[in-house]
């Protein structure tokens, strides 16, 4: 089976009862900074790269097929599943024992799907001809552009799923384009068309006129005589919008196997081979070594698995060059055996051709220009080598020991001879090589210089007999063109010309003179509607009814500025509540011998410490924050004591302040609670009987719970 074909990529997510505001800030990068890029590199479980400066490539579609930066709708994700749900009337089970939790035989209604494909063709789509590295998290991608081929596909894919589940189905379409693979997370909801529940009446047409229609108790109203103009219907049951998973997915384990097929198969006729990307592989299809393949390794298994190869490939490659060596050297040993028996018979035969070597030149006259190229001089270098040999030969063999040695080292020593003469005659034919060369090159140049010479000189001559043709042919066509009518028709020109101009003119004052009568018509029209303006404003019940309009715009302007500036005092109010119980708790932790805060103590501390922050402008997530929160506390409700106790209980407050965690998510709760009670019809307070910013007590008395409670291990409310 080949492997290298690309492919497009379909996964489709586990059904859900619903999802939280986590995973939809993940899906639309809200609220993700570098450090957020950062804590999600080092999580090991997932093998996954993610870049912070390509963050800004990531884009979504939305309705219509519109492409927007990811993130810029300003209703989140899990809030527009909650639309949808609120527009087609679902609402979940709810666990009796837990009413703020969905109960478990609830049943599922959103599906995420991912679509995605392979790996090189996606970042072609994206990148084009743009270097780029995704498997580095670190590399600088903020000149990266994004081409059109990838909005092609995103939008291509987008209306695949509104044709598949509808548009309006389709509540999230995000395109991730800062991970190791271009990808879309499309998150939809199963819905499925079924017949309105409830009885349905009988209906009495009239014969007369079949547009009216009458219910049973409507006709029974009727005079008897009037009756029998009626035809009686049984009405039929209208077809409504139900969320569905089965009837969508498949209501069998036959059934969703085929539709998920089916969703691959219609993906690839659709969008996939649109783009090159074939089908991809069904799972049954596969061998059990491709299933394995297929199933998700974290990064350090990737990592293991990647070792393993490598070490295995080096071991390969190691022992393959180790076999070619010692091929080689057995090869060498035996060419040196064979040329050592050989040596002793040419030895004699070499001394004497060597005799007979003389120099001699070869000229070679071109243009009067002298060429040497002189033969080899290789006298020297092999009487060197035949010396060594005869040396080497002439050391004795020895009689028991050392033999061994003794041939290995002789042949090393033949075999360094060899190559000396070997590479000196190489040397002294790469010097004659190099002198011809220079030879012939000098030559060639420069009987080359004189035909570009040439050439160049025949181009010019050509040029300008060329030019000198051309302006031939224009002076005779122009003499051709000249006789004796020349000047009585550029005379009769020049009357056509004046004639066109002057009736021109007198189109231009007719329009001119049309214009202003139309002009004057429009004065004279504005006149009178403005005498029809001045006299409607004499009419004393309009000036009524204008004051009425003027009185009631101030008095909406000065409610408007009276509730934002109580709702800023409330606001201001709420936070010096907090403040004040937290001081509260602080002073009565203080009059105890107790080492330890208590629960409610901790509570009240913990969002105090928050709306200390808030009012001062400090960041609660910041230690250094907190700890000046704490200061603030304790100068601003005079609690400061010169005892060994009240300095332990600051010591213990700094430290409560440095251990808790205060997170985005935590203030943004904090925040939207206190908005949400400032712009209530009816003030909560924070201090009714035994209040707390847990427990919010109404303007009637009655309580609820608040900012939440607050866990001992985390520092965090739940």
């Amino acid at each position: 089976m080949k492997t290298n074909i690309p492919r497009a990529a379909i996964h489709v997510g586990k059904d859900k009862k619903t999802f939280s505001a986590q995973v939809s800030n993940e899906a639309e990068r809200r609220g993700w900074d570098e450090k957020r890029y950062q804590l999600k590199n080092a999580e090991l479980d997932k093998n996954n790269h993610y870049n912070f400066s390509r963050n800004k490539l990531n884009f979504e579609v939305t309705k219509g097929g519109k492409i927007v930066p990811l993130g810029s709708n300003p209703v989140p994700l899990h809030k527009r599943l909650q639309q949808r749900f609120d527009e087609l009337g679902f609402k979940p089970y709810m666990d009796a024992n837990h009413p703020d939790q969905i109960s478990r035989n609830s049943p599922n209604c959103t599906v995420g799907i991912i679509f995605s494909g392979d790996h090189e063709v996606f970042n072609r789509l994206a990148f084009g001809d743009q270097q780029i590295d995704t498997s580095d998290p670190s590399a600088d991608h903020s000149h990266i552009k994004l081409q059109k081929p990838i909005y092609d596909w995103a939008l291509d894919t987008y209306r695949f799923a509104c044709r598949k589940w509808g548009e309006e189905n389709v509540i999230g379409f995000c395109v991730h384009c800062d991970e190791t693979s271009i990808h879309a997370h499309v998150q939809t909801i199963p819905v499925w068309q079924v017949k309105k529940r409830g009885r349905v009446g009988n209906l009495y047409i009239s014969n007369e006129n079949p547009d009216v229609k009458l219910s049973t108790k409507e006709w029974k109203a009727l005079p008897k005589e009037e009756r029998a103009n009626y035809t009686k219907t049984t009405a039929s049951k209208e077809m409504v919008e139900r969320v569905s998973y089965a009837k969508v997915w498949g209501e069998t384990k036959e059934e969703k196997p085929k539709y998920l097929s089916d969703l691959h198969t219609d993906y690839h006729k659709e969008v996939g081979q649109k783009y090159g990307l074939e089908r991809g592989i069904p799972y049954n299809e596969l061998s059990a070594e491709e299933k394995r393949a297929r199933r998700h390794k974290d990064k350090v298994t990737l990592e293991a698995e990647r070792q393993a190869k490598e070490a295995v490939a080096a071991a390969l490659k190691e022992r393959q060059t180790l076999s070619q060596l010692n091929e080689e050297l057995r090869e060498e040993k035996d060419e040196i055996v064979r040329e050592t028996k050989q040596a002793k018979a040419d030895k004699m035969n070499a001394e004497k051709q060597l005799d007979n070597v003389k120099k001699f030149s070869i000229l070679a006259t071109i243009d009067k220009k002298e060429i040497t190229i002189p033969l080899l001089n290789i006298k020297k270098p092999v009487n060197e080598a035949m010396n060594g040999v005869s040396r080497e030969l002439s050391i004795p063999i020895p009689a028991m020991l050392g033999q061994k040695a003794w041939r290995e080292e002789r042949i090393a020593n033949l075999n360094d001879i060899i190559r000396t003469l070997v590479s000196e005659i190489n040397a002294e034919r790469d010097r004659q090589n190099d002198k011809v060369r220079d030879s012939v090159n000098k030559t060639y140049t420069y009987y080359m210089q004189k035909l570009s010479n040439l050439i160049e000189e025949n181009k010019t001559v050509y040029a300008e007999n060329k030019a000198l043709k051309e302006e031939n042919a224009k002076v005779k066509q122009r003499i051709s063109e000249l006789d004796e009518h020349a000047v009585e028709r550029v005379t009769a020109s020049k009357d056509a010309v004046i004639r066109s101009l002057e009736s021109e003119l007198s189109h231009q004052k007719s329009e001119k003179t049309s214009l202003e009568n139309e002009n004057s018509e429009l004065r004279t029209n504005y006149n009178n509607l403005a005498d029809r303006w001045n006299g409607l404003w004499e009419n004393p019940e309009i000036k009524d009814a204008w004051n009425m309009v003027v009185k009631r715009k101030e008095r909406e302007k000065k409610e408007a500025e009276y509730n934002s500036r109580r709702q800023k005092e409330r606001y201001d109010d709420i936070h010096d509540r907090l403040i004040k119980e937290a001081a509260t708790k602080i002073r009565a932790f203080n009059s105890t011998s107790r080492i330890e805060f208590s629960e409610d103590e901790r509570i009240s501390i913990y969002f105090g410490i928050i709306a200390h922050c808030l009012k001062a402008k400090l960041d609660p997530s910041m230690e250094s924050d907190r700890t000046e929160a704490v200061e603030g506390i304790y100068s601003n409700f005079n609690l400061n004591d010169s005892s060994f106790r009240s300095k332990c209980c600051k010591n213990w407050t700094i430290m409560f302040a440095s251990q808790i965690t205060v997170d985005a998510e935590t203030v943004n709760s904090f925040k939207a609670t206190i908005n949400a009670m400032c712009l209530s019809d009816h003030y909560v307070s924070l201090m009714g009987s035994n209040g707390a910013a847990h427990t919010l007590t109404h303007w009637d008395g009655s309580q609820v719970q608040g900012l939440g409670v607050q866990d001992k291990k985390k520092g965090m409310s739940r």
